[in-house]
């Protein structure tokens, strides 16, 4: 198994590219208001994944929804501008198909996609101390792919194989990039990576597509989880961070 784009997926996604990223930097437009759309066409695209992997399982669907999600992503970089947040998530938008269609199909997460989401991660934390100085905020990023990491491992080590060390290794990268945001956006994709993961499972489990002891792959749900907090921006993150802290 393996991923290939052609040429001109891989044209059109440069150009794309190229044309939102100079228009977000040279409009005058306030561009905020488009999270929310972006944020549910997130959540349409996911979910015609999870259908066309568990259902569907059509080439040209996936292929169809590559191309939309690559520019979907692109595209929400105008509703954050040039920052450092947008730039630890256009990493995270680079390696999200591959885990997403790896880890549906063989559910297994590549390392070489998970380490270089934490070091882009990570980086991206330390230029933003270099350039605000804010050390309050690299100890929040850090500590928000840090301790993701230590609880999916602990998940991992006495869940009898139900979460994988692909799983660890994302959780952490996956964190550290939205807490170059903050931290309340690292927690809020948790909560939702859950949240949709019971869903889907209790809706397999009543349709018999699986059975109780059934692997059902995690990491196509943090994915998830991680873009729409991303997107939902801090009112849906606060709401979510309500239901803990009052």
């Amino acid at each position: 198994f393996g991923l290939t784009f052609s040429p001109i997926e891989a044209f059109v996604t440069a150009i794309a590219f190229a044309g939102l990223s100079l228009y977000g930097y040279t409009t005058k437009r306030d561009l905020s208001g488009f999270g929310g759309f972006f944020m549910m066409a997130s959540i349409g695209i996911i979910v015609a994944i999870l259908i066309n992997a568990f259902f569907v399982q059509s080439s040209m669907m996936s292929l169809i929804v590559s191309i939309i999600t690559v520019l979907l992503f692109v595209a929400s970089v105008l509703s954050y501008g040039l920052s450092f947040s947008a730039l630890a998530m256009c990493a995270f938008a680079v390696v999200t198909m591959p885990l997403l269609l790896i880890d549906l199909r063989l559910q297994r997460l590549p390392n070489k996609l998970t380490y270089s989401l934490a070091l882009t991660g990570l980086v991206v934390a330390l230029a933003q101390y270099i350039a605000t100085g804010d050390a309050g905020h690299l100890l929040a990023a850090i500590l928000s792919g840090l301790i993701p990491f230590v609880a999916f491992f602990l998940l991992a080590l006495f869940s009898g194989g139900g979460m994988g060390l692909g799983d660890v290794k994302l959780a952490g990268g996956l964190g550290l990039a939205l807490g170059v945001t903050a931290w309340q956006s690292s927690f809020a994709a948790f909560v939702i990576a859950f949240l949709l993961g019971g869903v889907v499972a209790a809706a397999l489990l009543v349709l018999r597509r699986a059975g109780r002891k059934h692997q059902i792959p995690f990491g196509p749900y943090l994915i998830a989880g991680a873009w729409i907090s991303y997107l939902g921006g801090p009112i849906l993150q606060q709401a979510l961070l309500s239901l803990w802290i009052r």
